[in-house]
C-alpha cells in the first residue's frame, strides 16, 4: 500500500501499487476479449537501436467499438476535435484506480475529466482555450436548483 501525500492540493491518496493491484497493462490486452474476439498478440520487430534489432509487441483486438458508442449524455457539447469517451475510459479503468488523479493537459471539451469522475478519480485538467473550463466546470460540478 502505498501513501502519496499531495501537499499543493492538500490531501492524501492511500492506495496499492499498480503491481499489487492488477496484471500489467500488457497482460490486460492479452487476455481482453470484452467483445467476443480474442486478442492476437503479434511480436514486430522494430528499427534497431545500437545496432540491436527490438521486438514490440503490438495487439489486435477490437478494444473499442460500436458497441460502446452509448456514452453519458454530459458528453454532448459540440468541440473541435473531440475524442470518443470510450478512448480515455478504456485507459482510465485499465490504468488507474479510484482516487488516483487524471491529468489532462489538452482539456478541450473536458471528455477525460469527465470520464475522469465518473469512474470515481479525480479530474485534472487545463487548456489553453479558457472556453474549455467554461464547458467542463458546470458538467463536473452542476449547479443547484437553488
Amino acid at each position: 500500500m502505498l501513501l502519496e501525500e499531495n501537499l499543493e492540493f492538500g490531501f492524501t491518496v492511500h492506495r496499492q501499487t499498480v503491481a499489487q493491484s492488477k496484471a500489467s497493462f500488457a497482460e490486460q490486452l492479452r487476455v481482453f476479449r470484452e467483445f467476443g474476439t480474442d486478442t492476437k498478440a503479434i511480436q514486430t520487430t522494430a528499427a534497431s537501436f545500437g545496432g540491436e534489432n527490438v521486438c514490440v509487441p503490438t495487439y489486435v483486438n477490437e478494444f473499442w467499438t460500436s458497441k460502446q458508442r452509448a456514452a453519458s449524455s454530459l458528453h454532448e457539447v459540440s468541440y473541435r476535435a473531440c475524442s470518443k469517451p470510450q478512448l480515455p475510459r478504456f485507459f482510465i479503468e485499465r490504468l488507474t484506480e479510484p482516487g488516483d488523479i487524471v491529468c489532462d493537459p489538452f482539456m478541450g471539451r473536458g471528455t477525460t475529466a469527465i470520464e475522469t469522475g465518473l469512474l470515481g478519480r479525480i479530474p485534472f485538467g487545463c487548456d489553453l482555450n479558457p472556453l474549455s473550463a467554461i464547458l467542463t466546470r458546470p458538467r463536473l460540478h452542476p449547479p443547484s436548483l437553488e
